[in-house]
C-alpha cells in the first residue's frame, strides 16, 4: 500500500496499513493505518486522492470501513472519533464533511461496530457487531430520521456482509449454530424472523462480502455441499440454484470485486495452483460452475394448518401447494 519504492526495513513498513477503499463521484478514498503515510505526517486515517494527489480527510481512532451504497458514502468499523468528532458506528460523507447520521442510534463506542450496510426494499441495513436502540447485529434505516431492529436470532459473534435478493434479506459472517438456527454463518430474513440458510449447504469458515451481480447473489465464504466434503470459496445463488465456484479449495479470505464481467478474488497464500499470487481473477462469461444444487425455494414456509406447505415463498410465475398426506378434499 506504500507505493514509494521503500527500502526501509520490513519491520517499518510492516506497520504502512491499507485498510479500505471506496470510489464516490470522481474521488477516490482510502483508510490508512500508520502515522505518516507516504512521508506526511497529515496523512492518517481517512484520506483521499485528488489530482494523484492525496489529502487529508480525517483522522481517527481506530480504522473505518468505507462503504458506498446506493449513491451515498458511509463509514463504519470500530472508529468512534472521527475529525476530532464522537461518531460512533456509522456516519455519512456529506459535502465535504462526515457527519453523524440522523437521529444516530449508535451511542455506545464498545458495541457500535458497523462492518456492511446494504439498500433494500426501499431502507438501508446495517449490520455488524452492535447492540443499538434494541438492535443486535442488524438495523434498518429509511435514509431520513426513522430507526428499527431487525429482529432477533442471529446467535453470537458478528455479520461482515449484508444483501438484499429478491424478498428476501441475507446476512453472513462468523454466526454460530443455536437449536433455533442450525446453518453456520448465514441468515435469511423473510420481512418477520430470521431463519437458516438452505440446508443444501454448509458454510465451515465465516462469509466475508456478499453481492448482487447480473441478477444472481455472489456468497464470498468457504462451504461445502451436504453430502460432500469438497470446499469452494464463492457460492452464486440465481433463485433457485446455489453454484459453486472457484474451488476445490482448503481455505478462504475476504475480498472479491466485480469488473467488467470479472470477479477479483484476494486468494489465500497457498492457493491451489495460484500459490504466492494474492489475487486470481474468474471470468463469468461463459463460466462453467463447480457443482450446482436446485433448492425448491428462497424460504419454505410452514404455515400452522397442519403442515400445509406454500412454495416458492416469495414467487414471480407460479407457485406450488403441498398438502398434509391426512388432508381430505
Amino acid at each position: 500500500a506504500d507505493g514509494s519504492g521503500d527500502t526501509l526495513p520490513a519491520w517499518y513498513l510492516s506497520q504502512k496499513i491499507l485498510f479500505d477503499m471506496a470510489m464516490f463521484h470522481d474521488t477516490l478514498f482510502a483508510v490508512v493505518g500508520d502515522q505518516d503515510w507516504h512521508y506526511n505526517e497529515e496523512l492518517n486515517g481517512i484520506i483521499y486522492l485528488v489530482n494523484n494527489e492525496w489529502h487529508p480527510c480525517a483522522f481517527t481512532d481506530n480504522y473505518v470501513e468505507l462503504m458506498n451504497c446506493n449513491g451515498r458514502l458511509f463509514g463504519g468499523g470500530p472508529a468512534d472519533t472521527v475529525a476530532g468528532v464522537f461518531m460512533s458506528g456509522a456516519k455519512e460523507w456529506v459535502s465535504g464533511g462526515w457527519q453523524l447520521l440522523p437521529n444516530s442510534p449508535f451511542d455506545n463506542p464498545l458495541a457500535s461496530n458497523v462492518e456492511c450496510v446494504t439498500y433494500w426494499h426501499e431502507r438501508y441495513y446495517f449490520a455488524g457487531l452492535f447492540n443499538a436502540s434494541g438492535a443486535h447485529k442488524v438495523i434498518s434505516w429509511d435514509g431520513a430520521n426513522d430507526w428499527a431492529p431487525v429482529g432477533d436470532g442471529l446467535g453470537p459473534n458478528w455479520v461482515n456482509a449484508i444483501a438484499g435478493y429478491g424478498d428476501t434479506l441475507y446476512a453472513g459472517g462468523f454466526l454460530g449454530e443455536t437449536p433455533e438456527q442450525p446453518s453456520r454463518h448465514m441468515r435469511l430474513w423473510d420481512g418477520t424472523t430470521w431463519r437458516p440458510f438452505f440446508p443444501e449447504v454448509q458454510f465451515v469458515d465465516q462469509v466475508w462480502l456478499m453481492e448482487v451481480y447480473e441478477g444472481a447473489l455472489y456468497i464470498l465464504g468457504v462451504h461445502h455441499h451436504a453430502d460432500d466434503d469438497t470446499m469452494y470459496p464463492l457460492l452464486r445463488f440465481d433463485g433457485q440454484n446455489l453454484c459453486s465456484l472457484g474451488g476445490p479449495v482448503t481455505g478462504g479470505s475476504g475480498n472479491m470485486l466485480f469488473y467488467q464481467d470479472t470477479l477479483y478474488y484476494g486468494l489465500q497464500t497457498m492457493f491451489p495452483g495460484l500459490e504466492y499470487q494474492r489475487i486470481g481473477r474468474l471470468p463469468l462469461n461463459g463460466l462453467v460452475p463447480d457443482r450446482c444444487v436446485t433448492v425448491a425455494t428462497s424460504i419454505e414456509e410452514e404455515i400452522e394448518m397442519g403442515g400445509l406447505r406454500l412454495y416458492p415463498n416469495p414467487a414471480s410465475t407460479s407457485i406450488d401447494l403441498q398438502l398434509p398426506t391426512h388432508f381430505c378434499g
